[in-house]
């Protein structure tokens, strides 16, 4: 699992287009980059469906990689997410709970 995800990092770092609409991303950028190690309570996380049709929970912040949340349920990637972030995110957090989603997404 480790060289798998040190092979998709290699494939990123290497994606050009991504890179540079990156950096034109960055280089408008809103909000100053936290030091490295900073306690940092908002992020980006994203769900996504493996080739093994697994849900994934693909967070930066976890050193052990990504979390398998297992199959996809019916092939509905969004009822199995919203199932998750109900669970694991919302019902943990209760009163606290800052959340927005985001789906991309094909059309028809």
């Amino acid at each position: 699992a480790k060289k798998a995800a040190e092979a998709g990092g290699a494939l990123l770092a290497e994606a050009e287009g991504l890179h540079a609409a990156s950096e034109d991303s960055a280089a408008g950028g809103q909000t100053e980059a936290p030091d490295l190690g900073a306690n940092v309570d908002h992020h980006f996380v994203a769900f996504v469906r493996g080739n093994d049709g697994n849900l994934y929970e693909l967070d930066g912040r976890r050193p052990d990689g990504p979390v398998n949340w297992g199959p996809v349920k019916d092939g509905d990637l969004m009822k199995s997410v919203a199932e998750v972030v109900k669970r694991e995110f919302v019902a943990v957090a209760g009163e606290n709970c800052m959340l927005n989603c985001i789906a991309l997404c094909r059309s028809g």
